[in-house]
């Protein structure tokens, strides 16, 4: 990850373009500057934060967020008066000195649970906002009304349309004031729930965020070359020691020759190579499985899941774990990805790599499978995938994603 401070420092004229990255703080800009985001990720760790000391100064397309709000400054973004900030998304407290927006009382989640399918259904929540601001949603399939929301408390209505049998709904609703502020969606939609009609929503904090911060997950070993690993290649398998192992599995790779994000996801299947339902994916949105047998860990630097074999449910029979490349690009495909290959660690300990070879035009991957097979766990080594993007990989597991 770059610094911003240095990135800023070195900019010769006062636009500074970043690139679709994650950036460090601190930051601290003492002349007139706009800063191009570009859809860049500033991250702020322990006692570090953003301080805007001159006039004229924009922010734009960009995400300011904590890597532990617990232990960040408060609050996370000093400012001016006149401090513009557009299309920004900020996940902590912004202060200009006479006013201070707090997103403390926002919940991260609203949990519509299951939803008749085929019939509209209507939801009513309340929300506590510091500052006016509108409130739309990136799903076209759900409305909030009223689109105008007052500082204070507000009640608001969100609908969704008459979709169809076994949609899984993962959207947000992005409040936009002077910052903007995400509040995540989710739900499914099934032909056996009850219809909604004005049911009363209890927002709450992200359940799989504070699972997995509640684990004592210990981080990988250092990447390093090391010819004594096992080299797997495509379509080899191998058995997994112990049924009892922790097993830990992440995608390296040499360089990117473009900036984009890489996001890993985790397929829970059964015996038909079928999800139960949305709670069997496990990705940013929803670390940790009901059952606690998978976990994404994401520290900021690296990225990685653990699963627990001893933990997982005896309905799942296979374990899909699978990458795509974020966007729509078309010229984003794992050809602009140098080298890539798979670690994988048994209890702490890095025993195999899988090495991604022959990747081109695709732009989402399985990359291997832990499968159960005579009472024993093994390891397929698959590394192909498809041209399309993520909504493809769900609709092979029987998931449709929408939002």
């Amino acid at each position: 990850m770059k610094s911003l401070q240095a990135e800023l420092d070195n900019c010769q004229n006062n636009e500074c373009h970043l690139t679709k990255d994650i950036y460090l703080a601190p930051l601290v800009i003492s002349r007139p500057c706009r800063i191009h985001g570009n859809g860049a990720v500033i991250l702020c760790r322990e006692n570090e934060d953003i301080r805007i000391q001159s006039d004229n100064v924009e922010l734009n397309n960009l995400c300011i967020e904590a890597e532990d709000r617990e232990k960040c400054v408060k609050p996370l973004v000093q400012c001016k008066q006149d401090t513009v900030f557009k299309n920004v998304i900020v996940h902590g407290t912004v202060s200009d000195g006479l006013y201070t927006n707090d997103d403390s009382d926002l919940p991260s989640v609203f949990d519509l649970g299951e939803f008749k399918s085929d019939t509209a259904n209507t939801f009513s929540l309340e929300l506590m906002v510091d500052e006016a601001c509108t409130i739309s949603s990136t799903a076209s399939c759900i409305k909030v009304v009223p689109e105008q929301l007052n500082k204070g408390k507000n009640v608001i209505a969100l609908s969704t349309s008459e979709i169809r049998d076994d949609v899984l709904i993962y959207a947000k609703l992005l409040l936009m004031g002077r910052v903007t502020r995400e509040i995540i969606v989710r739900g499914k939609s099934t032909n056996s729930a009850a219809a909604h009609n004005d049911s009363v929503l209890t927002g709450q904090a992200d359940f799989a965020n504070s699972f997995n911060d509640s684990l004592t997950v210990n981080l990988l070993p250092p990447n390093v070359k090391d010819n004594n690993l096992n080299i797997l290649k495509k379509g080899q398998r191998t058995v997994i020691n112990s049924a009892n192992s922790e097993v830990k599995i992440q995608l390296a790779y040499d360089k990117k020759v473009k900036q984009f994000d890489i996001d890993g996801y985790v397929f829970l299947l059964d015996d038909l190579g079928k999800t139960h339902g949305d709670n069997d994916l496990i990705f940013w949105g929803n670390k940790v499985s009901d059952d606690g047998a998978v976990i994404m860990t994401d520290t900021g630097t690296e990225t990685f899941f653990s699963v627990h074999l001893d933990k997982v449910s005896e309905s799942i029979k296979k374990i899909d774990i699978c990458y795509s490349i974020y966007g729509d690009d078309v010229t984003e495909t794992f050809r602009c990805v140098e080298n890539p290959y798979i670690r994988f660690l048994v209890d702490g300990i890095e025993q195999e790599r899988f090495l991604l070879t022959g990747l081109q035009t695709e732009k989402t991957i399985v990359a291997v499978e832990i499968y159960r097979h005579n009472g024993a766990w093994k390891l397929n080594c698959i590394g192909s995938g498809y041209r399309e993007g993520l909504k493809r990989l769900c609709e092979e597991y029987g998931l449709e994603v929408i939002g």
